[in-house]
């Protein structure tokens, strides 16, 4: 569950900041050793490379191939659903 959690930080951080901080770093680095850490920041550029690749391209999903456009839609409802319930 804290790999996960680490996991899911360092991708976010990379997403929002193209750096993962050096506190999400050296937890991850008790965990981790040089080579997965380095895997993990290629990992996830390279998805973000792909991704940007194809949406730039307009690339579109083959016939018969479902989207994310209603699972991450049920997704968004339940968040904003748990956080409104919370307050």
């Amino acid at each position: 569950m804290i790999r996960d959690k680490l996991l899911i930080m360092a991708v976010d951080e990379l997403h929002g900041d193209s750096f993962i901080s050096d506190e999400t770093w050296n937890k991850l680095a008790k965990i981790y050793d040089d080579e997965q850490l380095i895997d993990l920041v290629f990992t996830v550029g390279q998805y973000n490379l792909v991704s940007m690749a194809l949406n730039t391209l307009g690339v579109q999903l083959d016939e018969g191939v479902p989207g994310f456009e209603n699972q991450f839609a049920q997704r968004i409802n339940l968040q904003l659903c748990s956080r409104s319930c919370l307050t």
